[in-house]
């Protein structure tokens, strides 16, 4: 299977990379290379930047891409516009940080998720895309953002990449 990481190898990135190659997949990461850019000699490595620069991914196709750096619903649209079509299944990978609520035990999929005020959203939108943690906002929208880039990728979905998940 050809697949497409979209995202560095931290935090959940690297087990995705492994995973893959442990089950003799070719994959392909996508990302600025900021991050232990040596490590996984074997993959290629495509750089770009989901926020400005998506231009390493033209012409190309995969099976499968797992996108785990999505953290604004504008840069997961730009995403899934991008591998329109030439992806054969997109999986969004969100966080715990989107539910409302951390005082109930067992949630799921079916939980409340965070929203955002009309003033939130004017804050999101002004979050520099391609350095969203260097915005004090980001981290303060963060989670409520989560549900809105999984929207941003199921809804661009049709015909195109599909998403799944929580968040």
């Amino acid at each position: 299977m050809k697949l497409l990481v979209l995202g560095g190898p931290r935090f959940l990135g690297r087990f995705v990379i492994e995973r893959g190659l442990a089950r003799g997949h070719q994959v392909t990461i996508f990302n600025r290379g900021r991050t232990e850019p040596a490590l996984f000699p074997e993959v290629e490595k495509l750089r770009g930047d989901r926020a400005t620069d998506v231009s390493a991914l033209e012409g190309r196709s995969w099976d499968a891409a797992i996108d785990t750096s999505g953290f604004l619903p504008a840069t997961v649209r730009r995403m899934t516009e991008a591998l329109r079509g030439r992806v054969g299944h997109y999986t969004f990978v969100s966080s715990i940080s989107v539910y409302s609520d951390f005082s109930r035990a067992r949630m799921d999929e079916a939980s409340p998720a965070s929203t955002l005020t009309p003033e939130q959203w004017k804050e999101a939108e002004a979050i520099d895309a391609s350095e969203p943690r260097n915005t004090p906002a980001f981290y303060a929208l963060y989670g409520p953002l989560r549900p809105s880039a999984r929207y941003s990728s199921s809804r661009r979905s049709r015909g195109a990449p599909r998403s799944r998940g929580p968040g």
